[in-house]
């Protein structure tokens, strides 16, 4: 039997920030998260099982589609499937490449190939198999994408993914359950499905992760203003009962290739359909 391929999860770190603003050049001093706006999360990836190629997954070519359940097998697009071969990389090179550097080509690869810097806000992710060796001494390693579903797996669905996000977010923007801050497993829902928070455009680009605890409150603090403000035009103003919340990566998942910090629309009660315009000024 096949291990089973599972999506990179985020799952919210200790560090959180909270009504962070900047007031006659102070900035007020981080602290543990409370439900103020705007808030702030650290996140970190989780681990997840990356399988051998197998004689059966000789064909990880772009463009293949592969119906992953008990057994992999490749399918025609418009078929069934979890996962679509987005890049089939090749590496020359002595040693095997690292997980960070698969990690770091694939979700590179994906801004790529859905067509846009929105990606982290979406609820399309990328992971990879594992790097094999060939006769001719070159590694070689597939990127997959998927679509993520409650349980943290790749949902079954048909077509290509190719410049999904080219018009926007659209049917895959990132709706949650609950909310950023919360310590539980991250429910990642459609927009459609009662949600209390929702990723929205305009992801912040992390450039410089500085080491330590000084560092990853620096991209915090930062990206706190910037949410509240990125919020405040998505709704077109202030909605009742509505609070801006960001989540960042932490220094490790940044240098495995998560480099953008999302901004996230809280609601205090559950909505069905997305929250956007729904302010008033």
């Amino acid at each position: 039997m096949q291990a089973a391929v599972r999506l990179p999860v985020l799952v919210v770190a200790v560090l959180a920030v909270t009504g962070c603003a900047a007031t006659g050049g102070n900035i007020v001093a981080p602290r543990q998260s409370t439900p103020a706006s705007p808030s702030v999360a650290s996140v970190a990836p989780t681990p997840s099982p990356t399988p051998k190629n197998s004689a059966d997954e000789e064909s990880s070519q772009a463009g293949t589609c592969l119906d992953w359940r008990t057994s992999v097998r490749e399918v025609p697009c418009d078929r069934p499937h979890n996962f679509e071969v987005m890049l089939s990389k090749q590496v020359d090179q002595r040693r095997k490449p690292s997980e960070r550097s698969m990690s770091r080509t694939c979700r590179s690869a994906l801004t790529t190939f859905l067509g846009s810097a929105d990606v982290a806000a979406s609820r399309l992710e990328a992971t990879h198999l594992d790097a094999r060796k060939g006769k001719d001494g070159k590694w070689r390693f597939p990127c997959l994408v998927g679509e993520l579903g409650p349980k943290g797996d790749a949902v079954r669905r048909t077509g290509t993914l190719a410049g999904a996000l080219a018009n926007g977010l659209g049917v895959f923007q990132r709706c949650l359950v609950g909310e950023p801050l919360e310590h539980d497993p991250l429910r990642v829902v459609p927009c459609t499905q009662p949600h209390h928070s929702e990723a929205i455009p305009g992801v912040m680009p992390i450039e410089e992760f500085p080491a330590g605890e000084k560092g990853l409150r620096q991209v915090a603090l930062r990206a706190g203003v910037y949410c509240e403000k990125t919020v405040a035009a998505y709704l077109g103003g202030t909605r009742r009962g509505a609070d801006s919340s960001g989540v960042t990566p932490t220094r490790e998942a940044w240098l495995d290739g998560m480099t953008d910090a999302v901004c996230f629309v809280v609601s205090k009660t559950p909505v069905k359909g997305v929250m956007k315009s729904t302010g008033r000024p």
